[in-house]
C-alpha cells in the first residue's frame, strides 16, 4: 500500500471510530525526539537584501540558474564553492517592488520566464521577464494581479486585490497569449484564501487536500468534502509570519495587523518523495510584535519538516537548525530516491526598529526514508 492510500485509510479509520476525532488529531513528537538538520551550505552574506530566490532553466539548455530577487531588481547566478557570482543583473521599467519571483514556463517555448509579483501605489504591478544570453527583455508589466508558480496541474496563478484587502476573490489559473494574461479558470480552494496561504494537492482517489497556513496560526490540513473543506489535522505550533512586506501607504487594511503594509509570506510546501508524504513550513521566533510602526519582528526562523504517519497523523519529524535573521523565502530542490534539499533565503536586520541590511542562502540536506521512517 503506497503513502497516499494509506492517508485514505488513516482517515477513514478515524471517521468510522471517532467522528470527533480528526479534530484532535494534533501530534506532535517530543522536543529530544525529532532530529535537527544541520546545513551542509551557507553562502557568503550578501551586503544587500533579497526578498525571493528561485531557480530555473532560464536558457532551455537543461541548465537551471539562481534567481535572486531585490525590491527594483534581479540578479541571475550561481554559487561557485560558498560565493554567489552573478551572471546578469536586470531592472525593470517603472517603480513596482518585488515581492515573490518565480521561474516558469509560461508559453511553452523550451525555456523558463521570470516571473515577479510586484506592487506599486498600493496595487499589484506584476512584472514578466524572459532572459537570454544574459540579457533581460519585459514581456508583460504592470499586470493587475499577485502571481504565483505552484506544482501540478494548476502552475501559474493570481489573484487580484480588492479596495478594502490586499488580496481578495478567486484564485485564477493564468496562461499567456501575444504576450497577454489569459484567466483559465479558477482554482477549487477553502473560502477566503489568500494567494501565500496554501498548497494543494490531489491523492490517488481524487480526493482534493489542502495545506493552509492562514496568517500567525496553526497549520491545518483540509480535505474538499462537498462544497467545504473539512479541518483533518491541525498542528500544535503556531506558523506565519514574514517582514517581507511593501509599504502600500494608500491602502489601510481595517483589522490589518500590518497596517499599511503589505506582507508576502513564506506558503507551506506539500512535498512527496518517494512513499513518504510530508509538509514543510517556516516558524520563526516572534518575542515582540506588533509594537511600533504595526511591524513583524522575527529573532530567528527554522524550518519544520511534518510527515505523514498512518496511525498518527502528521508528526513532526526534523527541524533545521535555528538560523539567526528573518526567513524570508524557501525553495525545495527534490532529488532523486526521496531526496530533498531545503534552501532558506533570510535577512539581517529587517523589522522592528531596524533596516534590512544583508542576506544569506542556507542549504539542508534530507537523505532518503524508507516509507513511514
Amino acid at each position: 500500500m503506497n503513502i497516499r492510500n494509506s492517508f485514505l485509510v488513516f482517515l477513514c479509520i478515524f471517521c468510522v471510530a471517532q467522528p470527533c476525532a480528526l479534530l484532535a488529531v494534533q501530534k506532535s513528537l517530543p522536543a529530544s525526539s525529532f532530529e535537527r538538520l544541520n546545513y551542509s551550505f551557507a553562502g557568503k552574506e550578501f551586503e544587500e537584501p533579497y526578498w525571493g530566490m528561485t531557480k530555473g532553466d532560464l536558457n532551455g539548455d537543461g541548465v537551471k540558474q539562481w534567481v535572486l530577487l531585490a525590491r527594483n531588481s534581479i540578479v541571475v547566478g550561481d554559487f561557485e564553492n560558498e560565493k554567489f557570482v552573478s551572471a546578469a543583473q536586470c531592472s525593470w521599467k517603472g517603480d513596482a517592488q518585488g515581492g515573490r519571483v518565480y521561474a516558469y514556463d509560461i508559453d511553452g517555448d523550451g525555456d523558463d520566464e521570470i516571473i515577479i509579483s510586484a506592487v506599486s501605489f498600493a496595487k499589484p504591478a506584476s512584472v514578466i521577464l524572459n532572459f537570454k544570453n544574459g540579457r533581460c527583455e519585459e514581456l508583460m508589466t504592470n499586470i493587475p494581479y499577485s502571481l504565483r508558480v505552484v506544482k501540478g496541474k494548476e502552475g501559474f496563478i493570481g489573484q487580484s486585490w480588492s479596495s478594502s484587502d490586499y488580496f481578495f476573490g478567486k484564485i485564477f489559473k493564468l496562461g499567456v497569449e501575444k504576450n497577454k494574461l489569459k484567466r483559465a479558470g479558477s482554482m477549487v480552494l477553502p473560502w477566503l484564501t489568500y494567494l501565500y496561504d496554501f498548497d494543494i494537492f490531489e491523492t490517488a482517489d481524487e480526493g482534493l487536500y489542502c495545506i493552509l497556513q492562514k496568517g500567525i496560526d496553526y497549520l491545518e490540513l483540509r480535505k474538499k468534502t462537498g462544497r467545504k473543506f473539512k479541518r483533518m489535522w491541525r498542528s500544535p505550533d503556531k506558523f506565519g509570519g514574514s517582514i517581507n512586506q511593501i509599504f502600500a501607504p494608500s491602502r489601510a487594511v481595517l483589522g490589518s495587523d500590518t497596517g499599511e503594509f503589505v506582507t508576502f509570506p513564506t506558503a507551506p510546501v506539500y512535498l512527496a518523495t518517494g512513499e513518504n508524504l510530508r509538509v514543510i513550513a517556516i516558524h520563526h521566533d516572534m518575542p515582540v510584535k506588533g509594537i511600533i510602526g504595526l511591524k513583524t519582528f522575527i529573532r530567528g526562523s527554522e524550518a519544520v519538516i511534518f510527515r505523514f504517519d498512518w496511525a498518527l497523523g502528521f508528526i513532526e519529524e526534523a527541524r533545521t537548525d535555528f538560523l539567526p535573521g528573518a526567513a524570508v523565502d524557501m525553495y525545495i530542490d527534490e532529488g532523486g530516491d526521496g531526496a530533498f534539499s531545503i534552501y532558506i533565503l533570510t535577512v539581517s536586520g529587517g523589522g522592528f526598529l531596524g533596516q534590512a541590511t544583508g542576506s544569506r542562502i542556507f542549504r539542508f540536506d534530507r537523505k532518503s526514508t524508507p516509507p513511514g521512517k
